[in-house]
């Protein structure tokens, strides 16, 4: 039953750029670990875009078809992999990656997210879709955790809102306000 809500389906197509196979696997997911990167501007939409968008392998890969293994350093840009949406979750979550990790150090990215009180993924959704749990892929914000702090200590808090009054709360330890 929880799955119901919360479970997501994620079509991943690679591409072989020396024949053209595609091949294609499903991966379930809980959320959506989307990278919070400066050039998105704290954009919701720009994070799924990226985390979706199509990419090069940067490893080797075996290719069923061609029955050999491409080689990343060798074959550079020898595969592609797209990811889809295949199937959404009733109740959508979420976790912004707001670490980076360096060489020498690691440093939380303290600049502000614009979450939308609406999104819609229509335009992610794969072709291939026919779940009959998809009624609808607009989402409406419900509830944001917000971490002060640094990387290594912090304090987490929530804002949610009151599916009755319409009115947003936060949420600190033991009080409410």
């Amino acid at each position: 039953m929880i799955c119901d809500f919360f479970s997501c389906y994620i079509l991943s197509k690679v591409v072989c750029k020396r024949c053209s196979t595609e091949s294609i696997a499903f991966d379930n997911t809980w959320d959506f670990c989307l990278n919070f990167s400066t050039n998105d501007n704290g954009d919701i939409m720009k994070m799924i875009e990226n985390f979706l968008k199509e990419e090069t392998i940067a490893e080797d890969y075996y290719c069923s078809n061609c029955k050999g293994i491409l080689f990343f350093m060798i074959d550079f840009k020898a595969c592609t992999r797209k990811l889809y949406l295949y199937r959404i979750p009733q109740i959508l979550v979420l976790q912004i990656k707001r670490f980076s990790y360096g060489k020498y150090s690691k440093q939380k990215m303290n600049n502000r997210i614009k979450a939308p009180t609406t999104l819609n993924l229509s335009r992610f959704i794969s072709t291939n879709t026919s779940h009959p749990n998809i009624k609808s892929s607009v989402y409406d914000l419900v509830g944001v955790v917000n971490h002060s702090g640094e990387i290594n200590y912090g304090h987490y808090t929530a804002e949610c809102k009151n599916p009755i009054n319409g009115k947003w709360y936060n949420f600190n330890d033991s009080s409410v306000s």
